[in-house]
């Protein structure tokens, strides 16, 4: 490997980081409350109403966890495990409706 004709024979500590997740965070944002108004009108619906509008959106906690697999090719002394993974955008939104 190129680092060992370096003179690096120890690398510890990797880290691989993602960019702007902002946009994952909209449309997590935006599916949950669509996700939110589709129980709504099914509510609706069961009590002889079509149409739903939300009075009050409120988004709690919100999370970006990082998901860690670790993958190991051929075990050697001289290879360590790197960790590789993906990060899951969660979002809660509480969503009050007046049901019309």
């Amino acid at each position: 490997m190129e680092v060992q004709k370096l003179g690096i024979n120890n690398v510890s500590g990797i880290e691989f980081k993602a960019g702007s997740t902002k946009k994952q965070e909209k449309e997590a944002l935006t599916a949950a409350y669509e996700d939110a108004k589709n129980k709504a009108l099914v509510f609706a619906k069961s009590i002889g109403k079509t149409n739903v509008t939300a009075l009050k959106v409120v988004e709690s906690d919100s999370m970006l966890a990082p998901q860690v697999v670790y993958l190991m090719g051929k075990v050697s002394s001289d290879h360590s495990p790197i960790s590789i993974g993906e990060r899951t955008i969660q979002t809660k939104v509480n969503v009050e409706f007046e049901i019309q």
